[in-house]
């Protein structure tokens, strides 16, 4: 008898063990456990024994491993819930109250509900009737219809991510959590629901499995692939994600490059489907030329599309900027200051009228009056910005600044380097810098203080070898070109672009 009860005692002490890992053994272990008897089951410590049962439940209610039977699983939290009401208590209030294996009793509903325990739990009653049946609506719903299942997780989600201990007990106690929710959205995903996919990228980044504890930084790039089947299945949640991530902002976190023309295709998917933020940051790829050539026509067609549908605010600024600057458009001080002014309740600090008025008509004259001179730009080594292991497959970034003499409508700025190191190993990048010295307002399209004739650029280098220090590489100008009031210009072949020695 010792022999069996230490067996049980080990196979009760990896039931969570076993359930993060569900879904790579394709339920082995919910098998396992379906084949316990009542004799085993009552070899276990209460609480133990409370633990397995309620597992049990979970396993026959959504058929988990183990053919679906409601009916089996309302008398497994049954007993669970009457030993020490930790577990199944609100699983049969539920099944009572939406008939869910067996026939509608109020009465039996709310009986099994007191019974839960509340010791712990920092929640009022009448918040725990309000949370619980939210979401057992919603549940009602996912079990009726498989389109609800998508958005059930996503109300799981918002439920139990990032809660304090008090409220994932009191989740728990009505028959949630993180694991469960995970193991569930596993099963359902199986069907091939887009909307599913992407509640399994959001589980997979959020770790509600507790793969990637004491490996927070995998759980990212595991869930990828997710996010990737679902933006494929055109779920504009995850291609205007897709883009945030390829656009080079976050990649690195996520274990890929940074590829514009991804992020470009991606945002332009979610565009077409109307998501205004992905709008906007297409919006701002054109405007930036990131893909090699400004569009300011286009970065101001879909600036202009969302004002117009007023869907979103963040379009304001940008809109200000582009009439600030004459970019698409030909220049008009009032309409920027418009935009400007609507702007005012979300961006903070604000210029005062007359200023901005006053230096919108002085640089569209200096932008004239400097359209046909040549710039002076000059580039300055900062540093070498290294974020470790978190940073794959990036491994560090070199930080210049590079700078103007004077204001003007200069895009497209090219600059090539050779990098070479104490090794005598050698390499070319190009700095592809998004426009700059528009104006001397001395804020940038965010409302952000800036210098107005200075910028900076991150290089990013998928190898150690230029990692060590700014000072351990030798840089050699390779090119330099910009297309300045129109025009093409080789701004090396006409001695205008140099480095500055790092102080």
């Amino acid at each position: 008898m010792k022999i069996k009860f230490l067996s049980l005692c080990i196979l009760a002490g990896v039931l969570f063990v076993s359930q993060v890992n569900a879904s790579a053994n394709n339920g082995k272990d919910d098998v396992k456990y379906a084949a316990l008897t009542q004799k085993d089951l009552d070899a276990l410590p209460v609480e133990k024994r409370a633990s397995v049962l309620d597992e049990l439940g979970f396993i026959h209610e959504y058929g988990i491993g183990v053919p679906m039977n409601r009916e089996r699983a309302l008398q497994y939290y049954k007993q669970a819930c009457e030993l020490g009401g930790n577990y199944g208590c609100y699983n049969v209030k539920y099944a009572y109250q939406y008939g869910d294996g067996v026939a509608k009793d109020s009465a039996q509903a709310n009986k099994y509900a007191k019974k839960m325990n509340l010791d712990n739990l920092l929640i009022e009653q009448e918040y725990i009737d309000k949370f619980s049946q939210e979401i057992y609506m919603a549940k009602a719903l996912a079990d009726t219809d498989k389109s609800q299942r998508a958005a059930f997780i996503s109300i799981l989600i918002h439920a139990l991510n990032n809660r304090l201990e008090s409220d994932a007990l009191f989740f728990s106690r009505i028959g949630f959590n993180q694991e469960k929710t995970f193991r569930l959205a596993t099963l359902w995903s199986q069907d091939g629901d887009p909307q599913m996919d992407y509640q399994m990228g959001r589980l997979t980044l959020n770790d509600f499995s507790g793969r990637y504890a004491d490996e927070p930084y995998q759980a990212r790039p595991a869930s990828l692939k997710w996010f990737r089947a679902a933006a494929e299945k055109g779920v504009v949640e995850a291609q205007s994600l897709l883009g945030s991530i390829y656009s080079g902002g976050e990649g690195d976190e996520w274990g890929i490059k940074p590829d514009i023309q991804e992020a470009q295709k991606w945002y332009g998917q979610a565009a077409k489907q109307g998501d205004s933020d992905a709008q906007i940051a297409l919006g701002k790829i054109y405007y930036s030329g990131a893909t090699g050539r400004t569009d300011y026509a286009k970065a101001l067609a879909l600036f202009t599309q969302v004002e117009n549908d007023g869907t979103n605010s963040r379009s304001t600024m940008p809109l200000s900027w582009m009439y600030y600057n004459g970019l698409g458009t030909a220049p008009d001080c009032d309409k920027a200051w418009s935009y400007y002014k609507k702007a005012s309740r979300y961006v903070g600090k604000m210029v005062e009228e007359k200023i901005f008025l006053s230096k919108c008509a002085a640089d569209i004259q200096s932008r004239k009056n400097n359209a046909d001179a040549l710039p002076k730009v000059t580039l300055k080594k900062e540093s070498v910005f290294s974020r470790g292991i978190t940073a794959k497959p990036k491994e560090c970034a070199l930080i210049f600044q590079i700078g103007t003499d004077k204001i003007r409508n200069m895009a497209n700025l090219h600059i090539t380097l050779e990098l070479k190191n104490d090794d005598g190993m050698a390499t070319e990048e190009t700095l592809m810098i998004p426009p700059f010295g528009l104006n001397t307002l001395g804020i940038d399209m965010q409302n952000h203080d800036v210098d107005p004739l200075i910028t900076t650029y991150d290089l990013p280098l998928y190898t150690q070898d230029f990692c060590h220090g700014i000072g351990d590489i030798h840089f050699t100008l390779k090119s330099a070109t910009a297309t300045i009031n129109g025009k093409n210009v080789d701004l090396l072949k006409a001695d205008s672009v140099r480095f500055l020695d790092k102080e």
